[in-house]
């Protein structure tokens, strides 16, 4: 199968209670990508934040850039993740849960949504707390990476994923090899780099479709997330805040 690439940026709007997002996906011109259902870049101030809403059918993961969020849902559970950390849920059947801000300064990061296998969609919901030195970090040839998603990572969802948080000086490159058949993107958090032919720039993607063999080359101080997984083959029916 042929390599199919598109370059996309997200696009800036309000979102839960007085909070903002850089939605990369989706949008008015660009859905989705299997098995990703959506990408937030979130910027939320003390006083806003996302109060109690539900949720099926996904599994979601927060990985936190600045600050800290407080996840409350209504099986229980009640945690606070810093800067570095991630929370972890699987919806499943349904849960209803909360994310607000846990500190007196701005909350930055990052929210995946990953469509659930079929068979997984009615099970029992279930939450992950990670801190931040709980994900392994390496140094590849002058390139810091952090492992969100896979190798050793305590996070794992029930769909084979990829997600690294990757950190450039100027003129660095990095390789990765995603799982044969991956789909996937490439996100700039900060500075520019190029990929596949493409150049892109902060709040700039490429998204991929069948993912080979890459290599990523920072043109500045950068950072990036890569992210890539197995496709499931389902539709991907976004209710609100529900996936069918």
């Amino acid at each position: 199968m042929k390599t199919k690439k598109q370059k996309i940026s997200s696009v800036m709007m309000p979102e839960g209670a007085g909070a903002r997002v850089r939605r990369l996906f989706p949008t008015s011109s660009y859905k989705h990508i299997d098995p990703f259902v959506l990408l937030d870049e979130f910027f939320v101030d003390p006083q806003a934040g996302f109060p109690m809403h539900p949720h099926s059918g996904f599994e979601a993961v927060t990985y936190m850039l600045q600050g800290s969020f407080v996840h409350q849902d209504n099986m229980g559970n009640v945690s606070n993740v810093g800067a570095g950390g991630v929370q972890h849920f699987m919806a499943g059947s349904g849960l209803e849960h909360a994310e607000m801000p846990g500190s007196g300064e701005l909350s930055h990061g990052l929210q995946l949504w990953i469509n659930l296998p079929r068979d997984y969609k009615d099970e029992k919901p279930a939450y992950k707390k990670v801190e931040s030195d709980q994900l392994s970090e390496s140094d590849i040839n002058g390139v810091r990476v952090r492992n969100i998603i896979g190798d050793d990572s305590p996070v794992a969802p029930k769909t084979s994923i990829l997600y690294q948080h990757i950190f450039l000086e100027p003129h660095y490159s990095y390789n990765f090899t995603p799982e044969d058949g991956s789909n996937g993107f490439i996100y700039v958090l900060e500075g520019s780099v190029s990929v596949l032919g493409e150049k892109m720039e902060q709040h700039e993607s490429l998204i991929v479709e069948n993912f080979k063999e890459c290599e990523l080359r920072s043109d500045d101080r950068s950072q990036v997330v890569v992210v890539a997984g197995r496709p499931l083959g389902q539709a991907i029916l976004l209710r609100g805040s529900c996936v069918c």
